[in-house]
């Protein structure tokens, strides 16, 4: 984050809410790339708090990943022309959030990744000539 007086301030130095407010400068460039692409609630962690909406265009490759320690998750599960804003409301925390679809998520932290590759753990590759995952488990074993 830069200074008034046109100075780098490093991260480790700056105070929670600086840090608050430099994430939240990143986030409409990123969001805006996304909006109008098809929106999913895609995964939740019972155990570590995690919770993601994955975006996706059609015709672009890519993704668009909203991560947060979620609190408070109301919505529907996918839904088209997404249009997510995150905001920090105090006494609240972060807020992310589509008006139009109905989307609410409040949570503690809030991070997001561009292009995030598919995990699949214990199926190998998915197989595309049949269009669908596969069911047998990979590798001996």
């Amino acid at each position: 984050m830069l200074t008034p007086d046109g100075k780098i301030e490093p991260w480790s130095e700056m105070t929670p809410k600086k840090r608050a407010a430099d994430k939240l400068r990143r986030f409409p460039t990123l969001l805006n790339r996304w909006k109008g692409g098809y929106a999913k609630f895609w995964r939740y962690s019972v155990s570590l708090r995690v919770f993601v909406i994955r975006i996706e265009r059609a015709g672009v490759k890519g993704n668009l990943e909203i991560a947060c320690c979620a609190e408070h998750i109301c919505g529907p599960v996918e839904w088209l022309n997404a249009n997510i804003e995150i905001s920090l409301e105090p006494d609240v925390g972060y807020v992310i959030q589509d008006r139009a679809a109905g989307v609410r998520v409040v949570g503690e932290a809030v991070e997001i990744a561009e292009k995030v590759k598919l995990v699949y753990v214990g199926l190998g590759e998915p197989d595309s000539s049949a269009g669908r995952l596969p069911t047998q488990p990979t590798g001996s074993g």
